[in-house]
């Protein structure tokens, strides 16, 4: 069970060596309508995302709420956002979570708070030009008054804390990022309507939850899963 002001993080690190054919395990966890999504794939690395993500959020919100993974069903509201079809689970407790992926990572976030949005990012290299298109001027101003060498890493601090926003709204790019801003210091940190809690799992990646505030004094817990722990959680389902 999540604790009433615990906001649960769940990171997965995808092995380059994963391939599609590893994923039959979790064949059974997904509904008729997922395994269409999932057939219409056309690349093999979409299909690991997809698969991996929603058997991390199943099997997480099926121990948080007491009930077998493959029974977790969820419905998308006209933005794109998951939500937990209440006519799925028995005790109809109120769950808000989230699910991200990129390139070799998938995470998700649970809360019994509020919602939820999370985003994770391989820091990569980009042409930090393009900020001005989703930053406001001083967001695109404190990036580039870093170092050289700290000014990536701070495009995607902000970057995001912009995802999380968008996703804890349930609203997508149809929330303009420019119209709002984000905390600049990295770690915890609070606005009159959100908490933010940023992390680094790794060097390469940074993960942003951002939770809509209720002035509760909330707790941020960070787990590691791996492909093998998701793989034995699913065997005994």
């Amino acid at each position: 069970m999540i604790r009433r002001k615990q906001i649960q993080i769940y990171w997965l690190p995808i092995p380059a060596t994963f391939k599609v054919e590893d994923l039959q395990i979790y064949d059974k966890l997904l509904d008729p309508q997922e395994k269409d999504i999932y057939q219409r794939y056309q690349v093999d690395f979409k299909k690991i995302e997809f698969v991996l993500g929603r058997a991390l959020l199943k099997t997480q919100i099926g121990k948080a709420l007491q009930i077998a993974p493959e029974d977790v069903r969820f419905y998308k509201n006209k933005y794109g956002k998951l939500y937990l079809d209440a006519r799925s689970v028995r005790d109809q407790s109120l769950i808000y979570f989230n699910l991200s992926h990129t390139d070799g990572m998938v995470v998700c976030s649970l809360s019994q708070v509020a919602e939820v949005g999370i985003d994770v990012e391989k820091i990569k290299e980009n042409d930090l030009e393009a900020m001005k298109l989703v930053f406001t001027p001083p967001e695109c101003e404190f990036v580039r008054s870093q170092k050289i060498e700290d000014q990536l890493r701070s495009f995607y601090l902000l970057w995001t804390r912009k995802e999380g926003v968008m996703k804890a709204e349930g609203k997508g790019f149809s929330l303009p990022p420019q119209s709002f801003q984000v905390p600049t210091n990295l770690g915890r940190c609070e606005s009159e309507s959100y908490v933010y809690h940023t992390f680094q799992p790794t060097g390469e990646y940074m993960i942003s939850v951002v939770v809509r505030n209720g002035n509760e004094d909330l707790m941020f817990q960070e787990n590691q899963l791996s492909v093998q722990t998701l793989k034995s959680i699913c065997c005994q389902c």
